[in-house]
C-alpha cells in the first residue's frame, strides 16, 4: 500500500523504515490523554510523545499542528523541522 502511495519500491521503503526505527523506543500507552486534541484519535499520539519524553513532535496532521505544543513538546511540520537544523 505505501509503495503505491509513495511511488517507491517495497525494498526501498523497508530500508527507509528500518533506518527511521533504529533510534526508536517502545512506550506503553494507557489512554490517559483524553480531550487534548480536537481529533480524539490523535490523543494517543500525544500520549506516546509524552511517554517517550519527546521534546519535539513532527506531524503533518492539522489537528495536531493546531496545538503548536503539548506538555512542553513542540509540534511542527516536517518543513519546519528541516528549517530548525537539528
Amino acid at each position: 500500500m505505501l509503495a503505491g502511495k509513495f511511488g517507491r519500491e517495497r525494498s526501498t521503503l523497508r530500508e527507509t523504515l528500518n533506518e527511521l526505527l533504529q533510534p526508536a523506543c517502545r512506550v506503553r500507552v494507557a489512554g490517559t490523554v483524553r480531550g487534548a486534541c480536537r481529533d480524539p484519535n490523535d490523543d494517543a499520539i500525544l500520549e506516546t510523545a509524552v511517554a517517550a519524553r519527546a521534546d519535539l513532535l513532527i506531524a503533518g496532521d492539522k489537528d495536531l499542528l493546531s496545538l503548536r505544543s503539548f506538555q512542553n513538546i513542540d509540534i511542527v511540520t516536517p518543513a519546519a523541522y528541516l528549517r530548525l537544523g537539528r
